[in-house]
């Protein structure tokens, strides 16, 4: 439903565990309603993983979510909620999101979702996600 909250649901394997610190950033969400200033809530089954809040960005549509003091997100199925605002108006489909993990600030490594609602598979052996669903439940009027 158009102005209405959606939740967006991530659930991710990285191929080794990521620590306390180390971010996780999801890019492409665009189109959102959810202003700058928004620190979308992060629920799901393993949110303590993550800090209680990310930091989004609207117009790249980013949210940057960071591993909590304490936890890891570790090699096996990690499952993780937002919700967003839906637009006040249709728009068109947007560009596939992307996801980075930071790897202990030493460098990054993407991995490309091929559409809203597949699952990645690691495309090389240094890839820290090795797979990423994404679901995103639209509602319109």
């Amino acid at each position: 439903m158009q102005g209405a909250a959606n939740t967006i649901t991530f659930t991710m394997q990285p191929d080794i565990a990521l620590v306390a610190a180390q971010t996780i950033t999801i890019a492409g969400l665009t189109g959102s309603a959810t202003v700058d200033s928004g620190t979308p809530a992060v629920g799901g089954t393993n949110a303590a993983r993550v800090d209680t809040h990310g930091a989004w960005t609207q117009n790249t549509g980013t949210l940057a979510l960071t591993v909590a003091s304490g936890q890891t997100i570790p090699t096996s199925d990690t499952t993780l909620t937002i919700a967003l605002t839906n637009p006040a108006a249709l728009q068109s489909s947007v560009t596939a999101p992307t996801i980075r993990a930071d790897e202990k600030q030493r460098h990054c490594h993407d991995l490309d979702f091929p559409n809203p609602s597949g699952s990645v598979l690691e495309a090389g052996s240094n890839h820290v996600i090795r797979r990423v669903v994404m679901s995103i439940v639209m509602f319109l009027n």
